[in-house]
C-alpha cells in the first residue's frame, strides 16, 4: 500500500512558499541550511528535525512521493522564526551552567516504561532511533535498514510506541496508579517541566542538558517534549523554540568557554590521573587511529579540522566534541589522537576489545589515556570490564588514566559520602540475590537517595549494575 493523499491537510514545498509570499528555491534553502531537508543524488530526504516539525512522505493529488508540510505551518510562530533567523548550527559545549548533575532518572524511568507498554521489536525500534541506554542515536533510514522497512514505517511505530506509552501512563494516573513505571515517567517528565507553566520551555531544555547530556538535542527534545504534553498537537510549536534556546545556550557557553581559564579547570581533571610506578616518555611519531569512527549516525558522530595538529579529528559523542574544542585551546597538551588503541579485556566469560578515547601526550612527553563517559556510565559493568583491562595496558606501556565527563571525574564518585543506612539496606537485600529496579527504588525512596549516591555505592562496593533491564548483584 502506497503513501495518502494528504493534500487535505499536507502541501508541498513550493505551496508553503507561496503561501508565505517566498520564492521556492529560497524556502528549499532555508529548510535545508537549517537541516530540515537534506538533498541526494537530486531527491530531498526529510532530515529528523524536519520530521519533528511536522514533515512526512506523502503525494499531493498524485503518485509521487516527496516531503509535505501540514498546512498550519506557514502561519506557525515555529516556521516564522526558521525564516526570519539565520540557520544555528554550533557543536554543543559542556553544561557548567545548567541544572545540578544530581538527579538523571530519565532513561532508567523510560527503560521501565518501555518494558511494560511495548513489544519487544518496539523497545529495539525505540532503542535505535534514541539511544538512551548506548548512546547511539540514528537516522530513521539507519533504523529502517537494520529492521529492514521503509523510514516512513520507523517513523510511525516510533510515534506509536511513544503514544501507547503516555497513554498507558496516563490511565495509570487516572486510575490512581502512579507507583506503575509508565505513570512514573509522566510524572517524573511532566513534574520538572511543568508544561502549564510560561517557562515551561526553558525547563525543559534544563531538563535534557541535565538528564540526556549524552543525545543531540535534536533528539531528546522531541522526545521529552511528547510525554510533557499531553497531544502532539501542542508540543509540536514548541520544539522550534526549545531547540532554539538550546543552540543559543550552546553559543554563549562556547564563548564563554574562550573568556574562561582552560587550564586551571583542566589541572583539576589531572589531579585525578592514575598514574603506574613507571611512566614512558613518548614521542609523539606515530600516533594514528586504530579505528576510524561510523559517520553514519546523525547527530552524535562527526569531524572537525584541528588547528593545534592540522589534521582532521573524529568525535563520537557530544562529550567527545566538547573536550577535544577545550584540548585545542590548552598549551600544556602538544598532541592528542583520538581511538589511539586497542585494548583487550574480559566480559561475562568472552575475549573483547575496545578502542579508548584519546590519548594526550604533554609538554613532558608523559602520556594519558582518557575515556570520556556521562557520570551515570562510569558505574556499569560493562565500562568497569573495560577500564581494567585498560589499566594493565597503560601500567604495561608506563601511561596515565583519567576517567571523565569532562567535568567531573570517576574518583569524585568513588570518594562521595553515602548514606549508610542505605548501603546496609542495599547490601542486606543483595545477600539474598540480585535487585531489580522496583526493589531498588523501594529503598531509593526510603533514604532519598539521589542517582550519584547509587553509583558512589556501586563503586565504592564493587557492585555488579546493569541497566537494560536494571540489575544489581554483588561480583
Amino acid at each position: 500500500m502506497g503513501h495518502p493523499d494528504y493534500s487535505e491537510n499536507y502541501i508541498s514545498t513550493s505551496a508553503l512558499a507561496r503561501l508565505l509570499g517566498i520564492q521556492s528555491n529560497k524556502v528549499f534553502s532555508i529548510l535545508e541550511s537549517n537541516r530540515y531537508l537534506e538533498k541526494q543524488d537530486g531527491q530531498w530526504y526529510l532530515t529528523p528535525s524536519g520530521e519533528d516539525i511536522g514533515g512526512v512522505y506523502g503525494s499531493v493529488g498524485g503518485p509521487a512521493q516527496f516531503p509535505i508540510w501540514p498546512r498550519t505551518l506557514a502561519e506557525s510562530d515555529i516556521f516564522q522564526t526558521i525564516i526570519a533567523a539565520p540557520p544555528i548550527a554550533m557543536p554543543c559545549v559542556p553544561n557548567l551552567y545548567g541544572m545540578n548533575s544530581e538527579g538523571g532518572y530519565f532513561a532508567e524511568y523510560f527503560t521501565l516504561a518501555q518494558s511494560k507498554a511495548l513489544t519487544t521489536r518496539e523497545i529495539a525500534i525505540v532503542e535505535l532511533r534514541y539511544g538512551l541506554t548506548g548512546g547511539d542515536t540514528h537516522t530513521l533510514e539507519a533504523v529502517g535498514q537494520e529492521i529492514g522497512v521503509s523510514r516512513e514505517r520507523i517513523r510511525q511505530i516510533v510515534e506509536k510506541s511513544i503514544r501507547k506509552i503516555v497513554s498507558k501512563g496516563q490511565r495509570e494516573l487516572k486510575n490512581g496508579k502512579s507507583s506503575e513505571p509508565c505513570a512514573e515517567l509522566l510524572s517524573y517528565v511532566r513534574n520538572v517541566i511543568r508544561p502549564q507553566d510560561e517557562e515551561a520551555i526553558s525547563r525543559l531544555v534544563d531538563f535534557v542538558e541535565r538528564d540526556l547530556p549524552y543525545l543531540p538535542g535534536k533528539f531528546s527534545l522531541p522526545l521529552v517534549l511528547s510525554l510533557a504534553f499531553q497531544k502532539r498537537i501542542i508540543s509540536v510549536p514548541y520544539i522550534g523554540e526549545a531547540l532554539k534556546i538550546y543552540n543559543q545556550r550552546k553559543i554563549k557557553r562556547l564563548k564563554e568557554y574562550q573568556k574562561k581559564a582552560l587550564s586551571d579547570k583542566f589541572q583539576d581533571l589531572l589531579a585525578s590521573v592514575i598514574w603506574p610506578g613507571a611512566v614512558s616518555l613518548l614521542t609523539t611519531d606515530g600516533l594514528e587511529r586504530k579505528r576510524n569512527v561510523s559517520l553514519s549516525g546523525e547527530g552524535k558522530t562527526g569531524v572537525f579540522h584541528s588547528s593545534k595538529m592540522n589534521r582532521t579529528v573524529e568525535y563520537e559523542s557530544e562529550l567527545e566534541f566538547d573536550f577535544f574544542q577545550r584540548l585545542e585551546q590548552l598549551d600544556e597538551v602538544v598532541v592528542y589522537q583520538e581511538q589511539p588503541f586497542i585494548i583487550p579485556y574480559e566480559y561475562e566469560g568472552k575475549n573483547c576489545f575496545y578502542y579508548p578515547d584519546v590519548l594526550l601526550v604533554f609538554k613532558d612527553n608523559k602520556g594519558v589515556v582518557v575515556e570520556i563517559k556521562p557520570l551515570f556510565k562510569m558505574a556499569l559493568h560493562i565500562n568497569i570490564n573495560k577500564w581494567t583491562g585498560m589499566k594493565r595496558f597503560c601500567a604495561d606501556k608506563g601511561l596515565g588514566i583519567l576517567i571523565t565527563d569532562g567535568r567531573y571525574t570517576i574518583q569524585q564518585l568513588q570518594l562521595r559520602d553515602i548514606n549508610q543506612g542505605f548501603a546496609n539496606d542495599v547490601l542486606a537485600l543483595l545477600k539474598k540475590g540480585p535487585l531489580n529496579w522496583a526493589q531498588y527504588k523501594q529503598i531509593r525512596d526510603e533514604h532519598g537517595i539521589t542517582r550519584n549516591d547509587f553509583l558512589a555505592l556501586v563503586l565504592k562496593k564493587n557492585l555488579i549494575w546493569k541497566l537494560n533491564p536494571f540489575m544489581l548483584s554483588v561480583a
